[in-house]
């Protein structure tokens, strides 16, 4: 079962399977991908922009990045198989779409799989200009109360975390120390042009504190925005 809309926006076209991701596309979602998109474009590359989309879903923020932006080389991943071959069927409905020398490749990868991770990063992935996720961000307490229409359409550990709905986000941060590339094997105006390293999105506010507190502890980042 599909549904398929059409986003004026960013101009293509995305599939949304049964059980496998999010129903549609949310607002905040479009706006913080623009935003970042926005950074991106700017920054004149004179080799790959390595961005990693963890939790890709439906592939929607690899597409969006990957029409945009020119010159990147894209790394999603997501822990459903069915999430991976929706991605990729979305990849070929928009491949006329993608900016040129940009390529994605879709893997089936658990975060929390050391190993696997380890096996990827061997593989030829050295490592990150950018980490992008919008991951499992709410409670069991609130999916128990969402909408029966939600549920219906959504695979609950695509919405469900662990840790107050932030399990995934500490996972991440964890692993932005190893795969980010650090500041001297970027280019120079990679910093000028303030593109941002780390681009997560959340659920609700009691999650700002806690998220901060993560960030602050690696000591990793010099600016955090919420």
């Amino acid at each position: 079962m599909y549904m398929i809309a059409w986003f004026d926006i960013n101009c293509f076209n995305i599939f949304w399977e049964h059980k496998v991701s999010k129903k549609w596309i949310l607002w905040e979602t479009e706006e913080w991908v623009h935003r970042l998109i926005d950074k991106t474009i700017p920054y004149k590359k004179n080799k790959p922009f390595h961005i990693f989309d963890i939790c890709t879903g439906c592939g929607y923020i690899a597409l969006s990045l990957a029409t945009h932006v020119s010159h990147c080389n894209i790394l999603a991943t997501d822990i459903s198989q069915k999430a991976i071959t929706l991605s990729k069927e979305n990849y070929q409905e928009n491949i006329s779409k993608i900016q040129g020398a940009t390529t994605i490749e879709f893997k089936q990868v658990d975060v929390f799989d050391h190993n696997a991770l380890e096996k990827m990063m061997l593989q030829g992935n050295k490592g990150f200009d950018l980490i992008v996720s919008n991951p499992p961000h709410i409670t069991l307490d609130e999916y128990k109360h969402l909408d029966p229409d939600v549920k219906q359409w959504e695979e609950s550990r695509a919405l469900v975390a662990e840790e107050q709905g932030m399990a995934v986000h500490r996972r991440i941060i964890e692993l932005a120390s190893p795969v980010l590339l650090n500041k001297q094997k970027q280019e120079d105006n990679f910093e000028k042009t303030r593109v941002p390293r780390l681009v997560m999105e959340f659920g609700e506010t009691h999650q700002v504190e806690p998220l901060k507190r993560m960030m602050l502890d690696k000591n990793l980042f010099e600016d955090i925005e919420f």
